[in-house]
């Protein structure tokens, strides 16, 4: 058994070897300056690209795409959420990541996308390198006692430098999603070494390698260097496109059969990569990442029992909620439904607790174990905007909020422009010459009668009133908690040129679902969420595309499945421009 002396010596060995080794590897690859704030800037070097969502007003314009069309690729650090899945596969299971691994940092900016893929959140000041440091050596750490497991050589009498070698292939190919370089190999076992003098033994030198293999650029980047083709164009080659594939369908390293294709150069053809990019998205595996990408998208996070004050709200419906809400999607990307579907259906998952929250009958749902399919009344539910995890989430503690639920139908449902609300909003709000019992409604047309304020809660706000029917755990009432009377029905210009009259939210999501505005703004998510940056002019052709997978007018299986497995087929999945080289 390791004892606390032993261990404390082991961590300062493979400290020191691992730290040693990635000084030189950072001095060798020409790191210089700082390591913080990047400037964020387009493809070609230039300013930064504008939101295509302010070049067209309502649905953008068809346009003619001839020839290759490339795409902008910001160099990417694997998330918190990625590292410690990396480590989890990396060992099979057996090695948990290092706590110390950074989060994510908040990203303010006019460029930022929402998703915890935009490098702006990735951000390696010194701190964080630090941070990162420790978690790797943690990690190697935790990984001693499972040594014998994970490597069969290393319990042998004498085991050396072959074992170490064996080693470094076999988890290097994992953790770099390549085979292992010979210069990679040969400066890992110069780790090894280092960890094995002053009298360290086999497993300080696998310590030590582990420590400096996880700081690594090839495992803590998604390089894509990719392959010249042209003046500046640059071809991802097998490999490259095993990550792309599998970071953004599973939200980790690519799996056994998917790197075993990439060494085969079965990742060649658009048909080849469609394949695998389908086989991914119908796994289970795919869920994490699907549900990350439907939260940062809507932007609500994963709620708990004391997320809300009201009491109801205890750990049974939270988890009820949760898994409904996951359940719902879920099947609406395996059943190959649309998204108009996705945001008008009256059906949903319901358990013994749902059933109950719902209002449905008492025999619906056994017990909280048995999940059924249900009809919801369809003048009072239409779709994902109704759901209660997403009501719940664009909430207050304490209240609903109008704002929120608003904002998300104009901004992340409809792709419309809103801007960045004035730095005294909540003052203004929280100033209102009103009663603390004043219905919505009264706070509403306080604030718009400001002219600092008309401009966009005059689109927002009755979009957001027409959800006051459901409470701030998404129930179901008929008045507020003050006991007024709740509005519903409203009207709001959506675009320059549309303006909604509804009675209700599941009246308005039947009629924002009818705009075809959804479509082209759920295309513009899935590739902010796809390249971890805004789209620029150059991206219409990808966005065409994805686009044109969701319409059925123009696609036999216009689904949600379908437009997700697109992505892998554009030219921008392939291709970027060669000036963006890490």
């Amino acid at each position: 058994m390791t004892t606390i002396a032993s261990a404390a010596r082991r961590r300062s060995t493979t400290a020191t070897s691992a730290r040693s080794f990635v000084a030189v590897l950072f001095a060798a690859a020409g790191c210089t300056g700082t390591i913080s704030d990047p400037q964020l800037r387009g493809g070609d070097g230039g300013p930064a690209p504008r939101d295509a969502a302010t070049l067209v007003d309502g649905a953008p314009p068809r346009v003619a795409c001839d020839g290759v069309q490339p795409a902008s690729a910001p160099l990417r650090r694997v998330t918190p959420a990625q590292y410690r899945t990396l480590v989890a596969d990396l060992f099979d299971g057996r090695v948990r990541a290092g706590a110390s691994f950074p989060a994510q940092t908040r990203f303010e900016s006019a460029q930022a996308t929402g998703y915890s893929t935009d490098p702006g959140r990735n951000v390696v000041g010194e701190a964080g390198a630090e941070q990162i440091m420790n978690a790797a050596e943690e990690t190697a750490e935790a990984l001693v006692p499972a040594l014998a497991t994970l490597l069969p050589c290393s319990a042998q009498a004498g085991a050396g430098e072959p074992c170490a070698t064996t080693f470094i292939n076999t988890f290097g190919r994992r953790a770099f999603r390549r085979p292992v370089t010979a210069a990679q190999r040969d400066a890992l076992l110069g780790v090894y070494r280092l960890g094995r003098s002053n009298n360290g033994d086999f497993s300080d030198g696998v310590a030590a390698i582990t420590a400096a293999m996880l700081q690594m650029p090839a495992f803590l980047y998604v390089p894509e260097a990719g392959r010249l083709n042209g003046a500046n164009l640059r071809e991802l080659d097998d490999f490259e496109l095993a990550s792309r594939l599998s970071f953004l369908y599973w939200d980790r390293a690519p799996d056994e059969a998917l790197l075993a294709a990439a060494e085969r150069g079965e990742l060649r053809t658009k048909a080849q990569v469609e394949a695998q990019a389908r086989r991914l998205l119908t796994s289970d595996r795919a869920q994490p990442a699907l549900m990350r990408f439907f939260r940062e998208w809507i932007h609500i996070g994963v709620l708990t029992q004391g997320s809300r004050a009201n009491p109801a709200f205890d750990q049974r419906l939270a988890t009820a909620v949760q898994e409904g809400f996951e359940r719902y999607l879920m099947s609406a990307i395996r059943e190959q439904r649309s998204l108009r579907d996705l945001l008008t259906s009256t059906e949903t998952f319901a358990n013994n607790r749902l059933a109950q929250f719902y209002g449905l009958p008492a025999n619906t749902a056994a017990t909280d174990n048995d999940w059924v399919r249900v009809t919801l009344d369809p003048s009072q539910y239409a779709g994902l905007a109704t759901q209660p995890a997403v009501l719940a989430g664009l909430a207050h503690d304490s209240a609903p909020s109008y704002v929120f639920r608003g904002v998300f139908v104009l901004q992340q449902l409809t792709c419309q422009p809103l801007g960045a609300p004035p730095g005294n909003a909540q003052a203004v709000f929280d100033m209102l010459p009103l009663p603390a019992t004043a219905p919505a409604i009264d706070r509403s047309n306080a604030v718009r009668m400001r002219l600092d304020c008309m401009h966009c809660h005059n689109r927002i706000d009755p979009i957001g009133l027409a959800f006051d029917r459901f409470d701030e755990i998404g129930q179901r009432r008929d008045r507020d908690q003050h006991g007024n009377p709740v509005a519903s029905g409203g009207d709001s210009m959506l675009t320059n040129d549309l303006t909604l009259r509804f009675n209700g939210p599941a009246d308005l999501m039947r009629s924002v679902a009818a705009t075809g505005l959804c479509e082209p703004c759920m295309s513009k998510q899935w590739l902010r969420f796809t390249f971890g940056r805004r789209e620029e002019t150059a991206d219409q052709c990808t966005l065409q595309a994805l686009t044109d997978r969701l319409d059925p007018a123009r696609a036999a299986d216009a689904s949600l499945l379908s437009m997700f497995v697109a992505m892998s087929t554009t030219d921008a999945f392939f291709v970027r421009r060669a000036r963006e080289t890490p």
